[in-house]
């Protein structure tokens, strides 16, 4: 009886230490895969913000090539919407600029004239 429960403490020891074994492996694994995530998600941030700079870059240029498009010399720190076309003057319409050349906050109404 005595071997019996000996050989059973023996297994049962076995077991647990291979039990704390797999979950270090599982919280390594799970660690990497997380270093690995923050790594993607620090580099799609930085994707983002390079593929804005560019695409506002673009659109400076492509404005600065048509008569009387020229972005004006301060610009917002944010865009006014995905496109970022907020403090552009839009003189090639009739009578001047569209609409107001002081940017609106959210949820104000952006003031239009009608031509």
């Amino acid at each position: 009886m005595e071997q019996t429960s000996a050989i059973i403490t023996t297994a049962m020891a076995k077991l647990e230490e291979m039990d704390r074994a797999a979950a270090a492996r599982v919280d390594a694994r799970l660690e990497l895969f997380m270093e690995h995530e923050r790594k993607l998600w620090e580099s799609q941030e930085r994707l983002l913000r390079e593929d804005w700079e560019n695409r506002r870059m673009l659109f400076e240029m492509l404005l600065s090539r048509l008569p009387g498009l020229a972005p004006q010399t301060q610009q917002p720190q944010q865009p006014m919407h995905q496109y970022g076309l907020g403090n552009y003057d839009n003189s090639f319409c009739q009578g001047g600029p569209a609409y107001s050349s002081t940017p609106t906050k959210h949820g104000e109404k952006s003031t239009y004239r009608h031509l």
